[in-house]
């Protein structure tokens, strides 16, 4: 496990925000 910690960590944040607003356009 040699990720950069940072980067994963923004790219679950993307991924979040992105399922919110899909949940939110879809609602």
């Amino acid at each position: 496990w040699d990720w950069p910690v940072d980067k994963v960590s923004r790219n679950l944040d993307a991924i979040r925000g992105a399922d919110i607003s899909l949940l939110e356009a879809a609602a």
